[in-house]
């Protein structure tokens, strides 16, 4: 078009250019720019990169001997906890075991800033927390998340919402990213990558 000036040759321009893309999309599985990368020893990633994380299941690699703490636990003592601990945050479960929420170092912190430091830790615990299901690929789990920050999931039974049975953290889903793809589940150039 820039050649001719011609406006009557802008749709069969287009036209030429749908079939030769599809045409080119059939013959060749990269683009000349992923091939250009691709030579370039930079790896890209694939399908077979989300197709991991569908076919492991929160179940497979959640941690289930996680530590709690109740809800009744004073706030100045769950900081002195924080600071022994590696933890950055804790599920919160009442006297029967339920779980009643989610307590965070930054939980705790706001709560110092009001001089809440003997309120118990269930009132300051965020209670509206997305939980994840033993059933439910990883996949799932980090769809349901959305943009949210947060380093660990609560995992739920299916039939209790409120039975605890283990916690999904960021440590797991990499050592199981990185599991499937040490046994072979991920081509060489993402494994090398």
């Amino acid at each position: 078009f820039e050649l001719t000036g011609d406006y009557k040759i802008i749709l069969p321009l287009m036209l030429g250019v749908v079939i030769s893309t599809v045409i080119a999309q059939g013959l060749y599985r990269e683009s000349i720019y992923t091939k250009k990368v691709h030579r370039a020893g930079v790896s890209l990633p694939t399908e077979d990169s989300e197709n991991i994380m569908r076919r492991v299941s929160v179940g497979d690699v959640m941690t289930t001997d996680f530590p709690t703490v109740p809800a009744s636990m004073r706030v100045a003592d769950l900081w002195k906890r924080f600071e022994t601990s590696d933890h950055r945050g804790f599920p919160v479960v009442n006297d029967a075991g339920e779980l009643e929420g989610v307590v965070t170092v930054g939980d705790v912190e706001k709560a110092y800033r009001y001089n809440k430091q003997s309120a118990p830790i269930g009132t300051v615990a965020t209670r509206s927390v997305v939980v994840a299901y033993p059933d439910q690929s990883i996949h799932d789990a980090l769809l349901a998340l959305g943009a949210q920050e947060v380093g660990r999931i609560p995992v739920v039974s299916r039939d209790n919402p409120r039975k605890l049975i283990g916690v999904l953290r960021r440590h797991d889903i990499i050592r199981a990213y990185t599991q499937n793809a040490d046994e072979g589940n991920l081509p060489t150039t993402l494994q090398d990558g």
